[in-house]
């Protein structure tokens, strides 16, 4: 899930303090017998250190560095590795929404109403050579996503940071001779000052995100090394790489962070390895069902239950303790290239044609997600629930209106495309999918060409203008629970990069829309959290008038883990298990 994450297994914003709670995975249990034989309530596992912890992904993570991760699965895993400002905090539900101080004293102050915030560093906090982390680490690391270099990390700090303009990062003019990003502030001890462009209720949240992670320059030599082993100050660092032939990522203790200064990460597992299942959910489930040899150890990270599977799980009792469900606080959408469908009724057709029922069914039913009309889920505040097009009430599509739609186009000179292509995820189940969607365009005589792209590095070939197809199947979690977290990166116009041939893009749906920007604009500034939700969510409404997506539903998971895998539970955030507490016994 693409971070704020677009969702996938690769998305993205107080945060997540509105969210419904989720379930979560129970938590092993023993039981006891009092003297006269009769069941006691079952007593808790005490968590322990040691073992080594299996998370088994679909493929290998696109991003270590801190200043290109966005993804959810690779901020998921960044985090035990580089520690920021603030965190969430390690709990399921509502409370994994909240932010806690990380390498902050406290939450952030600020002086002047959101514009400018300052955080205290805590002492005590070391690199994984022992040195100590300083506000010239924190500056310099968000002054690298300036760089020309790096075009897939979240362009927050280019977004909010004022006296931007003409900063090239600190890899050219010597780092603006020395002086670096004028609008991070170093003014001595432990203090690290943020000057806005405008002001920013809820700025504290973004800070939760790896591309303001500090770096020392020092270690910052070989830009691409930073990918393959980035330099550690959280609870692990890598001990070895990917090796791009599918060998796992495996984590190892950093001797040198001091658990005495992180309230979150409980660091339990020894040893943590990333292991690639490419293509092999249905083994994977199967194994994990079977719960043998390293399957005890190991847990599904990424990959859902298979659909032939779910009924097995959900009835047994034993099986249902070892999994990870729950709703994800994300939308799962098809975005319609408004510059190859710049006709509105040939959007609102494609919306109306779109059959839900036969595309979610493919994926398991509803045990997988709920069907959306909006784009802000509904565990967030800024959610209104609205229903634009009346598509709620023809879950399997209704071809005779998208058809009365085109015809009208057609009358005006303006005829809908007979063929379309499309852009997803080239996995088994995301092709199952795609053929329900052909189908479903079918009978609105539309042929719809499949066009997959590695499921690896898909946002990053998707965010290509110029590769980008006539639609783009897409999820997104957002990277903090308010709707500036889904709006602005999804349709903000101003976001989508000049240069057509570069990545980065997020707004599939290519909206440039003046007065959309502009309420953009007026929410973003709202300082009153409760008004902004209101405004995010008209603004929510307003776009899907305009039909730039198909909000197809709201995903839940379903993930299985090994009998030896303990505490493990579905994270806001992430929209995935918390790797940081879970333990092995």
């Amino acid at each position: 899930m693409h971070h704020g994450t677009p969702l996938t297994g690769q998305r993205r914003r107080a945060r997540r303090a509105t969210l419904a709670a989720f379930m979560a995975a129970a938590v092993g249990l023993t039981s006891a017998c009092t003297p006269d034989g009769e069941k006691a309530s079952p007593a808790p596992l005490t968590p322990k250190a040691g073992g080594t912890l299996n998370l088994i992904l679909r493929g290998q993570l696109d991003h270590l560095d801190p200043t290109e991760v966005y993804l959810t699965s690779a901020m998921n895993v960044s985090r035990l590795i580089n520690r920021t400002l603030v965190t969430f905090k390690d709990a399921p539900g509502t409370e994994g929404s909240e932010i806690a101080p990380d390498l902050a004293t406290d939450l952030g102050r600020t002086p002047d109403g959101g514009k400018t915030w300052e955080f205290t560093l805590k002492k005590g906090v070391a690199w994984e050579d022992g040195t100590p982390v300083t506000c010239a680490h924190v500056k310099y690391g968000i002054e690298r996503r300036f760089a020309a270099e790096y075009k897939n990390g979240p362009s927050y700090p280019k977004d909010y940071l004022a006296d931007t303009a003409g900063y090239k990062g600190p890899y050219v003019g010597k780092n603006n001779n020395g002086k670096g990003l004028t609008s991070i502030e170093c003014p001595g001890g432990e203090l690290v000052r943020f000057k806005l462009k405008f002001p920013i209720g809820d700025f504290p949240y973004t800070l939760t995100m790896p591309v303001w992670a500090p770096i020392p320059p020092e270690k910052d030599i070989n830009r691409k090394d930073m990918d393959i082993r980035p330099f550690a100050n959280g609870p692990y660092k890598v001990a070895q790489s990917f090796d791009g032939k599918g060998g796992p990522l495996i984590l190892d203790r950093n001797p040198h962070w001091n658990p005495s200064t992180d309230s979150v990460r409980k660091a339990y597992p020894d040893k943590i390895q990333l292991i690639i299942r490419e293509n092999q959910d249905e083994e994977v489930t199967d194994e994990l069902i079977k719960d043998q040899g390293e399957a005890k150890n190991s847990i599904a990270l990424q990959l859902d239950a298979t659909p032939n599977f779910v009924q097995q799980i959900v009835n047994d009792p034993e099986l249902s303790k070892r999994a990870v469900t729950g709703a994800v606080p994300g939308t799962s959408y098809m975005a319609i290239n408004m510059s190859k469908v710049p006709d509105i009724r040939c959007r609102q057709a494609l919306v109306m044609a779109f059959n839900k029922r036969r595309f979610r069914a493919t994926i398991g039913g509803s045990i997988f997600g709920e069907y959306a009309t909006t784009m802000i889920p509904p565990d967030l505040k800024a959610h209104k629930k609205f229903d634009v097009h009346g598509v709620n009430a023809y879950e399997e599509g209704n071809p005779e209106k998208a058809r009365a739609l085109m015809e009208q186009a057609a009358k005006d000179g303006k005829p809908c495309a007979k063929t379309l292509t499309v852009n997803f995820q080239d996995t088994k189940k995301w092709q199952r999918a795609m053929a329900t969607v052909v189908e479903s365009f079918a009978l609105i005589d539309i042929t719809l060409e499949l066009k997959p792209l590695a499921a690896r590095t898909y946002y990053v070939e998707a965010g290509v203008q110029q590769k980008q197809g006539d639609l783009t199947f897409a999820s997104w979690l957002p990277d903090w629970s308010n709707g500036s977290s889904v709006i602005q990166p999804n349709f903000d116009g101003r976001l989508i990069p000049k240069d057509k041939t570069q990545t980065g893009n997020l707004n599939f749906a290519q909206l440039n829309d003046p007065e959309i920007n502009k309420r953009i604009d007026a929410a973003m500034a709202e300082p009153n959290l409760d008004k902004q939700y209101v405004m995010w969510g008209e603004l929510d409404e307003e776009i899907q008038k305009r039909a730039p997506i198909i909000p197809v539903y709201h995903p839940k998971i379903l993930r299985l883990h090994g009998s030896k895998v303990h505490n493990a539970f579905l994270h806001p955030a992430w929209g995935e298990a918390d790797i940081s507490a879970m333990w092995i016994g």
